[in-house]
């Protein structure tokens, strides 16, 4: 079983995505395919399909990510998913809860991240 996750929005060269392709656990377990854009983006949009047993590293990745936004004054992102055939949206921020974001990923497996703005560097 995999989790997808789409990312939309600006890219660059330290974007959630490459954030994530740096972090040393989740190498092999992640694999990145080229998305179709949406028109009301600035320009990319990238699917990541995780195996399950990568979630906590993932989980644990996504929010150090959040931090360094944070850090840098960065706007928030967004992850959306289809709940009750209904689209339902969370903010992730410096003080997303690691459990909630896991339990998000392992029910709904498919989910949307949107972020704008200047990326962290991984450090």
């Amino acid at each position: 079983m995999t989790i997808a996750i789409t990312f939309e929005g600006r890219t660059g060269p330290d974007d959630l995505p490459g954030w994530l392709a740096l972090e040393e656990e989740l190498r092999g377990r992640l694999r990145t395919m080229p998305g179709q854009a949406a028109p009301e983006t600035m320009g990319w949009d990238v699917v990541v399909a995780a195996a399950v047993a990568a979630v906590p590293v993932l989980v644990r990745s996504i929010c150090a990510y959040l931090v360094e936004r944070d850090r840098l004054r960065l706007g928030d992102l967004r992850l959306s998913y289809t709940e009750d055939g209904r689209e339902t949206s969370v903010d992730l921020t410096r003080v997303t809860e690691p459990a909630e974001l896991t339990r998000i990923l392992l029910a709904h497996r498919s989910v949307t991240i949107t972020g704008d703005g200047d990326a962290p560097s991984h450090s």
